[in-house]
C-alpha cells in the first residue's frame, strides 16, 4: 500500500508528461545538463493539516504541498519561464468544474500556493520558476 501522498505525486508527474511532454524528474536537486533543458523537478515541499487544531490521529483534512520546479535556457525569469508554468497549471489544477475522476485518490481540491523564480548568468543563462501546489485531502487513520 503506497501513501496517499505518493499516489498524489504519481499522479501529477503523468499529468506533467502528458501536458508538457517533458521528464519529470522527482527530486530537488536533479543533475540536469543544460542541454536537457527545458527540465521539470517535482518534489513535496509539506504536508499539514487543513485546521491547525485538528485531531490529527482521527479522519481530518490535509494540505499536501508539491513543489513543481521548472528550468529554461535564456534570461528575464518571468517571461522565460512563462509558457511552460502555464502548462503546469493547466496540468494540476483541475477545477471544481472537471469530473471529480480526474482528481487523485482522495482529493477534494487543488489550489496554486505560490511561485518565485530564480535565474542564473553564465555561459548558458538559465531561468527557473518553481511553483507550489496544494492538495487538500482526507487522512484516517485506516489507510
Amino acid at each position: 500500500m503506497t501513501t496517499i501522498q505518493k499516489q498524489i505525486r504519481d499522479w501529477a508527474a503523468a499529468r506533467l508528461l502528458t501536458t508538457t511532454g517533458l521528464t519529470v524528474h522527482r527530486a530537488p536537486r536533479a543533475d540536469i545538463p543544460v542541454e536537457s533543458l527545458p527540465a521539470i523537478c517535482m518534489f513535496s515541499h509539506g504536508d499539514k493539516p487543513a485546521n491547525a487544531g485538528a485531531d490529527s490521529s482521527r479522519t481530518h483534512e490535509r494540505i499536501y504541498t508539491l513543489a513543481v520546479d521548472h528550468t529554461v535556457k535564456g534570461r528575464q525569469e518571468e517571461d522565460a519561464t512563462d509558457d511552460l508554468a502555464v502548462k503546469v497549471r493547466h496540468a494540476l489544477l483541475v477545477g471544481p468544474d472537471q469530473l471529480s475522476a480526474l482528481l487523485p485518490p482522495h482529493t477534494s481540491y487543488i489550489t496554486w500556493a505560490g511561485q518565485e523564480w530564480a535565474g542564473k548568468e553564465g555561459e548558458d543563462p538559465l531561468s527557473g520558476c518553481v511553483q507550489l501546489i496544494d492538495f487538500h485531502y482526507l487522512w484516517r487513520p485506516e489507510w
